[in-house]
């Protein structure tokens, strides 16, 4: 839970806006688009990282859209 706290947080100040965590359910639909935060490399197991920790790694965000 921690994990997700702090990505929420990185995020949020990566796009300088409040986005809340809620964890829910989720199933993608077919058409539902979503937006994928992706590292560029695999941190170490059990690493909670900082926000200059995730700049020096690199990350690049994708649109994914479920076809079928």
């Amino acid at each position: 839970m921690l994990y997700c706290i702090k990505l929420n947080k990185n995020i949020s100040d990566l796009f300088e806006l409040n986005i809340p965590m809620k964890r829910i359910q989720f199933k993608q639909e077919i058409g539902h688009k979503a937006i994928v935060f992706k590292l560029n490399q695999r941190p170490p197991e059990v690493s909670v990282l900082s926000r200059e920790e995730i700049e020096e790694i690199g990350y690049s965000l994708k649109l994914m859209e479920r076809l079928e």
